[in-house]
């Protein structure tokens, strides 16, 4: 399993500055090679990002890209095939890279989609930076997903519950 883009672009971010959450607007979103729809803010980005599919968006439209919400995918491999197995592989890829420190905040069950996971909350320290991350990570029946939410502290909850929740909440697998 390979998580290594998303721990470059964790690592990136623990440089970067957060734009205030606000009332968010959704719209419902499909694309055929996704094998999920959701609805997103409509006033928020797309991002076209190098790693796993899926979809990539943030708040602000220049740099620096934060509070930025990661919708991704990768196939289940034979190596990761149990929920347990795909948090482990993230958590020990982002661990092992030197310039960030990732601590657990906390960790439950939780189904969206009608597809059972584990959501957890991090703080990724690096740099003299923090920054807080949701992860929302799913097993399908073809699938491993990793769905985030990074941002800094200062606005991470508000955005957390008013953004992200609604979208996890919206998400349909195919």
């Amino acid at each position: 399993m390979n998580f290594k883009p998303q721990i470059a672009l964790a690592a990136a971010a623990v440089t970067m500055l957060a734009a205030p959450a606000s009332a968010q607007k959704y719209v419902s979103y499909t694309e055929n090679a996704l094998p999920y729809t959701v609805s997103l803010p409509a006033d928020w980005y797309g991002l076209q990002m190098k790693g796993p599919a899926g979809v990539n968006l943030t708040s602000a439209q220049k740099a620096p890209f934060l509070p930025l919400i990661r919708l991704t995918y990768i196939p289940k491999t034979a190596a990761v095939n149990t929920l347990p197995k795909a948090v482990a592989a993230f958590e020990k890829e982002l661990s092992n890279n030197g310039s960030i420190n990732l601590k657990r905040l906390g960790a439950k069950e939780a189904t969206y989609g009608n597809i059972a996971g584990k959501e957890m909350e991090y703080s990724l320290t690096g740099g003299g930076n923090e920054l807080r991350m949701r992860l929302w990570m799913g097993l399908g029946a073809k699938n491993v997903y990793a769905f985030q939410l990074l941002d800094k502290p200062a606005t991470y909850a508000a955005n957390r519950d008013k953004t992200f929740t609604p979208i996890l909440n919206s998400v349909k697998f195919k």
